[in-house]
């Protein structure tokens, strides 16, 4: 009786353990995810900003 809810602990540990980590590791991946996204955007950003930028040179020089 002893041996086998030593047992039974041990196996939802083990359970909760598995749990955790494949949750922490998916968690990971969508924030990996999103920095990628956000990156893409910032990206997409700079460049209109510099394309605006020298077209302000451009009339400023006119």
């Amino acid at each position: 009786m002893n041996q086998s809810a030593l047992l039974l602990l041990l196996l939802i540990g083990l359970l909760v353990f598995i749990e955790t980590t494949n949750s922490w590791d998916l968690n990971l991946f969508r924030r990996r995810r999103q920095w990628k996204r956000w990156t893409e955007w910032n990206q997409g950003r700079t460049e209109k900003l510099e394309e605006l930028d020298e077209i302000l040179v451009a009339n400023d020089e006119n």
